[in-house]
């Protein structure tokens, strides 16, 4: 018997749980039931797994928690968690056809100020069914749907409880007394169900998202992918949808936007659902008017290439890490002046309201590194087109910026970059 105000003592199979955390977990209450009459229900699997709700169970559950939760961006202030936690599981009953009785949200939080919220299913498998809503129109605003930050792979699936399989669970527990029903306890209220209780994967959940017209908010790279650019910033993404719809359904849509304002940056990119429209569509789109705007309408990936694979943030020149560079290659120490390669084409510089929009969005860009002194993007005919020219206040603020700029895409490629000689940026040698 434990003494008052002692720490639990942790059940079979979560030896390695910290003895606070164990604490906190306790006392949560049953796990709910998913009925039959078998007398192997979640309570009674709960209870014998660990005491109780607040034994194994609860600890299971906790555990599988950051794989049942999603972010959910794009929340209009002054949204209740009701309201989100009733939109959602009306989608997942809607887009669900072997839907299991019972609401798949089980509790929602939001962040009012920043817009943004977490929802949390009951199993694993309606979570990672859940990602398929993303781009969902939620009062007129289309939802961001993602894994949040904290999130592991790992977690979605468990190691299952030490219950070799249903029968010899149900064998050791009719050897303690217990009366159980061998049909009722392969049931939902068996040990399969208890485990859904506890939040692990379940049965496989799949979404008909075309019962809820979704229009996803990640454009993946391909073929198909389509930039639009010269949109006027005061267009709304309604506006914007609107446009581009007249050509047929969009599959998907994202309109960039600045992250501080949350003000469009005047391009999107898009692809429409039957990829045969999409010729037709930047031909009849390309060049037209909006008032002092004109689209540039184009393929994000030419015909007939692929995507680059996108090396990860923070490689050396090459897609190497300077870290693992063979010995005895010489790196290039650094300089105020930093010149980024493949990121720009002299065709996307011909025109002029694309060749503002692309200075602008590098300079930006490039001040959350450091202070900028000037930017030199040669036009074309130019010397050095193609490549962009960026002047720091210090050295140390150039590293800082190739370090997160180089091995990232830019319209689908992969950006290299190398540091110049100040005195030759000042003599604008670019050739």
């Amino acid at each position: 018997m434990e003494a008052a105000g002692a720490m639990p003592s942790a059940p079979a199979g979560f030896s390695g749980v910290h003895p606070a955390r164990l604490s906190m977990i306790s006392g949560g209450g049953a796990a709910p039931s998913f009925g039959g009459p078998s007398p192997f229900n979640n309570q009674n699997a709960a209870s014998m797994l660990g005491g109780g709700g607040g034994g194994a169970a609860g600890a299971l559950s906790q555990a599988t928690r950051q794989a049942r939760r999603l972010y959910v961006g794009g929340i209009l202030p002054g949204t209740r968690e009701d309201d989100v936690r009733v939109f959602f599981n009306r989608a997942m009953a809607t887009a669900n056809l072997n839907h299991e009785p019972g609401d798949s949200v089980v509790s929602v939080y939001l962040n009012h100020e920043k817009k943004f919220g977490f929802v949390e299913f009951r199993t694993t498998g309606e979570a990672t069914a859940a990602m398929s809503l993303d781009g969902i129109n939620f009062h007129g605003q289309s939802l961001k749907v993602r894994r949040p930050s904290d999130y592991t792979a790992a977690v979605a699936t468990p190691t299952p409880l030490p219950l070799a399989s249903p029968l010899m669970a149900m064998a050791g527990m009719a050897g303690m007394g217990m009366n159980v029903n061998a049909m009722g306890g392969m049931g939902m209220g068996g040990p399969m169900g208890a485990m859904g209780a506890m939040g692990m994967g379940g049965p496989k959940v799949e979404l008909d998202v075309s019962r809820l017209g979704i229009v996803s908010t990640q454009v993946p790279d391909g073929p198909n992918k389509v930039f639009c650019g010269g949109l006027p910033y005061d267009l709304s993404e309604n506006d914007v949808k609107e446009l581009l719809s007249a050509y047929g359904p969009l599959k998907a849509f994202h309109l960039v936007r600045d992250k501080e304002s949350a003000m469009s940056k005047g391009y999107c990119f898009f692809e429409y659902a039957d990829p045969s429209v999409t010729d037709g569509a930047i031909a009849g789109l390309n060049g037209i008017q909006i008032g002092s705007k004109t689209l540039t309408i184009r393929r994000a990936v030419p015909r007939g290439e692929s995507a680059p694979t996108m090396p990860l943030a923070g490689l050396g020149m090459m897609g190497m890490n300077p870290m693992m560079m063979p010995m005895g290659m010489p790196q290039q120490p650094a300089t105020r002046v930093l010149v980024m390669l493949n990121m720009v084409t002299p065709e996307e510089l011909q025109n002029e309201e694309e060749y503002k929009e692309i200075f602008e969005d590098i300079e930006l860009e490039c001040k959350k590194y450091g202070e900028v002194l000037s930017v030199s993007l040669p036009r074309p005919g130019e010397p050095g087109v193609g490549k962009v020219f960026v002047e720091f206040a210090d050295a140390s603020h150039a590293a800082r910026a190739r370090a997160e700029i180089e091995g990232r895409q830019f319209a689908s490629r992969t950006v290299l970059c190398q540091y110049m000689d100040p005195e030759q940026y000042a003599r604008k040698a670019f050739a």
